[in-house]
């Protein structure tokens, strides 16, 4: 959906509330417009940023603020893999289209680092990864359909810091990258072929904060 932003900041409560909403209650919001039908719509800026990211709102010349749920870096401080987790949406697209729409957005709207490495997990179950992603390339290297993989992570999760779905899943990803680098079981093909788990083994501190913007 096309959106036109209004300019107009007052105190009031987004319409839109994902996980990461600073105005669940009154707070500071913008006015947005539909794209034909000229709706008004009350958005605060995590909620426009995040419409953006999945690729429900399209914003020309729009720009997000450059983030990552998970970064990893070499021994070097290089960073090597940047790992971005999204919910499947209710619309008629399949995760894959979603995917591919959001690495698109990613790519054109927030920046995002070009590493050896771009994974992004589409709850539930859909990995996505792309290798050499130094370079944008529309379809992933890997499509992986297994919602069993994270299921015990997301299980097992404790309960003192994971308060909404999202600090589930990126704890949840967190400690399944943890385990892919340091398991002694055998792990699912394409982690091994496509030399995840490898990096991740190399890497001397392999989960770090979020990119900052």
């Amino acid at each position: 959906m096309n959106i036109e932003p209004s300019g107009v900041v007052f105190t009031g409560t987004c319409e839109i509330q994902t996980d990461r909403c600073k105005a669940k209650e009154p707070a500071a919001v913008s006015a947005v417009w539909t794209s034909p039908a000229r709706r008004q719509v009350d958005v605060c800026t995590p909620c426009l940023e995040e419409q953006v990211r999945l690729g429900e709102w399209e914003i020309r010349h729009a720009r997000i603020s450059r983030r990552s749920d998970i970064a990893v870096y070499s021994p070097d401080h290089q960073l090597q893999l940047v790992v971005e987790i999204a919910e499947k949406l209710a619309t008629h697209a399949t995760p894959q289209q979603q995917a591919l729409r959001i690495y698109h957005n990613l790519c054109t709207h927030a920046g995002i680092p070009r590493t050896p490495y771009f994974l992004l997990y589409l709850h539930p179950g859909h990995f996505y990864l792309w290798t050499n992603a130094r370079a944008y390339v529309p379809e992933p290297t890997y499509a992986i359909d297994d919602e069993s993989m994270l299921k015990p992570y997301l299980h097992n999760a404790p309960s003192s810091f994971e308060s909404n779905l999202s600090d589930r899943l990126k704890g949840a990803l967190e400690r399944w990258l943890e385990d892919v680098a340091h398991t002694r079981q055998a792990l699912p093909d394409w982690l091994v072929e496509s030399g995840l788990r490898d990096l991740l083994k190399n890497c001397s501190t392999p989960m770090q904060t979020a990119l900052a913007a």
